[in-house]
């Protein structure tokens, strides 16, 4: 078991805000820095991976009482059902590749979440329409459930929530829909998913409880602040931006400290 470092308290606000703000599930935030601290990379992602559907809960509580116009419950399904084979093939795909080759791949996760986050970061704004005047046909659905299967490998793989995918991906696919509502049909999604691969994780004994339940303490609360900064305040491009330096620094960081032993 890691040990609860004081700059943990500050990870688990910031996993929290950037979750809320950014429809992700904070896995990319909690799960590279238990690494850094030198816990091995599967046991950083279950026990980052235990905080996503709670952190995702409270972000969409949050959302239903600010912005409920903001959720697409039939979206958010065919997430979610995609999620669940995608959470399924995942686990598959855990137990048949090495440690080594896990940790390239997730170093390879976070670069392109740090692209996806520039791009989105320098684009210009574009027209996003009002909830009611969507269109949603039946292509949309079957571009949401696609999502859902990318985002449950990843939960099941890397402990993070997939929606640095998902978010962008149905702002391009699903016209007129806006960034938050893009946003809160990922969180939407990810509770159930993400719940899913937590069973798992934790039959394996991949997550450390105490510490999981120490960072809750903070991020839930957190996931609050950041639907409100969504919704009201922040410039998203600005935040994007700074997450995608993140997310390269902690790629450098993983990539010179080499994979971690250990599962």
């Amino acid at each position: 078991m890691v040990a609860m470092p004081k700059r943990l308290w500050l990870v688990g606000a910031v996993a929290g805000v950037v979750s809320g703000m950014l429809g992700v599930g904070g896995g990319l935030v909690i799960g590279p820095a238990l690494i850094l601290l030198g816990m091995p990379l599967r046991r950083a992602a279950g026990t980052a991976l235990a905080l996503i559907p709670f952190i995702a809960a409270a972000a969409v509580i949050a959302e239903v009482l600010l912005e409920p116009q903001n959720i697409y419950p039939g979206l958010a399904s065919a997430v979610f059902l995609g999620g669940i084979v995608g959470v399924k093939l995942g686990a598959i795909i855990d137990k048949a590749i090495s440690s080594s080759l896990l940790h390239h791949l997730f170093l390879l996760l976070l670069v392109v979440a740090a692209a996806r986050n520039i791009y989105a970061g320098l684009a210009p704004p574009s027209l996003a329409l009002a909830p009611q005047l969507v269109e949603l046909h039946a292509q949309y659905y079957f571009y949401a459930a696609s999502f859902g299967v990318f985002a449950g490998v990843c939960a099941a793989l890397f402990g993070v929530g997939g929606g640095v995918v998902v978010v962008p991906a149905l702002i391009i696919a699903v016209d007129g829909i806006s960034f938050q509502a893009a946003s809160a049909i990922s969180l939407l999604a990810m509770v159930p998913t993400a719940a899913m691969a937590v069973r798992n994780a934790y039959k394996q004994q991949r997550i450390d409880v105490v510490l999981a339940k120490s960072l809750a303490i903070v991020c839930l609360p957190a996931a609050v602040v950041g639907v409100a900064l969504r919704n009201y305040s922040l410039d998203h491009s600005q935040l994007q931006l700074c997450f995608a330096v993140f997310l390269i620094y902690v790629a450098f960081r993983i990539l010179r400290r080499g994979p971690t032993p250990g599962t």
